[in-house]
């Protein structure tokens, strides 16, 4: 065979598996996807994965049950089960039996955020970020919880989801019967001063406890 014709066969042969390659790997991309889709979707409900939805193991705290307002006795709207859906109530409308009017000394935490607000509903006072009430209070042995209950003080970490550095503080004041979630009421969402009621997934990241 001569040289020439030789060397434009294996040029040929050389583009065809060029153009060939492209192919090869499509097809091959198509028969693993679903493998890699499929792993994917087993490690997103892995145990590991879930359990960072729930509330976080609080920190230890001790047997102080804390100063309770009493049962709730504020007729609140009930928020629609859709996160970030809040319902706007007042500020000092008393939540609880015990709860003054006016609510109780916010002990010097600042006007209309969400740390002022479960101070005067609920009557106890933490020094702290929203997001380290939880565990201000564990400190000073406050009995902790993973669950939610109604007058419960919870706390979410600092950038957790949707939350910015000093996490968020609030009360729950209603539990769903099928425990895929609860109500909370707040401060400081809607705007500082302003409070409201929102619709929480008991799987929602970021919650660090709650103190009953």
């Amino acid at each position: 065979m001569k040289p020439l014709v030789a060397g434009g066969i294996a040029l040929a042969a050389l583009m065809v598996l060029l153009l060939m390659a492209p192919f090869a790997m499509y097809i091959t991309a198509l028969t693993l996807a679903p493998t890699v889709v499929q792993a994917q979707a087993a490690a997103d409900v892995s145990p590991a994965s879930a359990d960072q939805l729930i509330s976080a193991t609080p920190p230890d705290g001790g047997q102080d049950p804390g100063q309770s307002a009493g049962p709730l006795i504020a007729k609140l709207p009930r928020p629609p089960h859709i996160p970030w859906r809040s319902i706007e109530i007042s500020p000092f409308l008393p939540l609880f039996r015990d709860t003054p009017a006016g609510g109780f000394s916010p002990g010097g935490l600042p006007y209309g955020q969400c740390t002022w607000y479960v101070a005067i509903q609920r009557g106890v006072v933490a020094h702290a970020d929203g997001k380290d009430w939880v565990a201000n209070l564990a400190a000073r042995h406050f009995k902790t919880s993973r669950q939610p209950t109604v007058g419960a003080i919870l706390s979410w970490r600092g950038y957790a989801p949707d939350y910015g550095f000093y996490g968020h503080v609030a009360l729950v004041v209603d539990v769903d019967p099928d425990g895929k979630g609860f109500t909370v009421a707040e401060a400081n969402v809607l705007g500082e001063g302003r409070a409201d009621v929102r619709w929480v997934p008991i799987k929602n990241a970021g919650i660090v406890g709650f103190v009953p």
